[in-house]
């Protein structure tokens, strides 16, 4: 095959995916060379067998999920400054705080007596101002634990909500 049939091949070729006819001097050529009419042939031969192929039938199911995933993409992608909430976010925030909530009082009282009894035990052998020292290190390690697990909380039940809707979705 020369060179000048090799780009009438391949400009059928994009005339065939284009949904064009091919130009008329490839038509031309092709009429007088046995390999770019051999070509030609097939590929009407296939233009026609794909117009005749009937259109593949979407299922309503796929055709949901693909508009809810869309939908959610033009969403983050209108509204960058703000992430929207996963469904069912609020019931797994419910679930992590509650727990969470009815322990609080019990930590807040450990915590309690922990200075306060140990200040007690250590007020004779350490000097006062290097156990408020201490004391003051402890309260704010305690406040600050329970501060990063409280505030950790939101961000936790976004993302098993997230996966949750994973586990659903394929």
């Amino acid at each position: 095959m020369s060179d000048p049939c090799a780009g009438v091949q391949e400009r059928m070729i994009d005339a065939l995916l284009a949904h064009a006819d091919a130009a008329a001097p490839d038509r031309v050529h092709a009429e007088t060379c046995a390999d770019c009419r051999e070509h030609r042939d097939a590929l009407l031969a296939l233009r026609s067998g794909l117009d005749a192929a009937p259109e593949p039938e979407l299922s309503a199911a796929l055709a949901e999920r693909t508009r809810r995933r869309a939908a959610d993409a033009l969403l983050r992608e209108t509204v960058p400054h703000r992430a929207p909430l996963a469904e069912g976010f609020g019931r797994e925030l419910l679930r992590l705080l509650s727990p969470a909530l009815l322990l609080l009082p019990l930590v807040v009282a450990w915590n309690a007596a922990v200075l306060f009894y140990f200040g007690e035990l250590l007020a004779g052998l350490v000097p006062a101002a290097l156990l408020s020292v201490a004391g003051a290190a402890y309260a704010l390690a305690a406040s600050g634990s329970v501060a990063l697990v409280f505030g950790s909380m939101p961000f936790v039940a976004q993302r098993e909500a997230l996966r949750r809707i994973q586990e659903v979705t394929p």
